[in-house]
């Protein structure tokens, strides 16, 4: 995670954090939450090992430490020391600036889906600690809800110049 503390103050750089940590914890819990089904597709907690329940505690416990640092009060740059934004080729992120600014312009909103996240993180450790196949699906199927509601407001390219 590229989080820097400096006294109180937290500088996060955002985009290697969701390229590695946090895209690293949202793709296994969600394989574990898929794993956690019957061949009918119902939830079956037996389909996970005591392995499998504790990666899923692992996974959201950095989710969830991922989520409190963007949600603070903290600096937030998009690329750090990176010149731009690398891709897989695609033009499906704005530049950097434009991130930066669409999350200057609306901090309060992008804590708030930070939140949002950190409850999402919160619920799948629920689901660790009780072995719940059930709540651990809800919550693999909302953190792709969360993830892509912040995408598309601080992320993707917005149809008008950010000002």
């Amino acid at each position: 995670m590229t989080v820097i503390a400096s006294g109180q103050a937290v500088h996060v750089v955002l985009f290697p954090m969701m390229r590695g940590e946090m895209t690293v914890e949202a793709q296994h819990l969600t394989e574990l939450g898929n794993q956690a089904r019957n061949a009918d597709g119902m939830p079956d907690a037996s389909k996970l090992s005591a392995a499998d329940w504790a990666r899923v505690w692992r996974s959201a416990d950095r989710l969830s430490r991922a989520a409190s640092d963007l949600a603070s009060p903290a600096q937030i740059d998009v690329v750090g020391s990176q010149a731009r934004i690398e891709t897989d080729g695609s033009a499906w992120a704005s530049p950097a600036n434009e991130i930066k600014r669409y999350i200057d312009r609306d901090r309060g909103g992008f804590a708030d889906r930070a939140r949002d996240l950190g409850h999402i993180a919160e619920q799948f450790k629920r689901a660790a600690n009780t072995h719940d196949a059930g709540l651990l699906g809800e919550s693999a199927a909302r953190l792709d809800e969360v993830c892509e509601a912040c995408h598309l407001r601080f992320w993707y390219p917005d149809p008008k110049p950010v000002e």
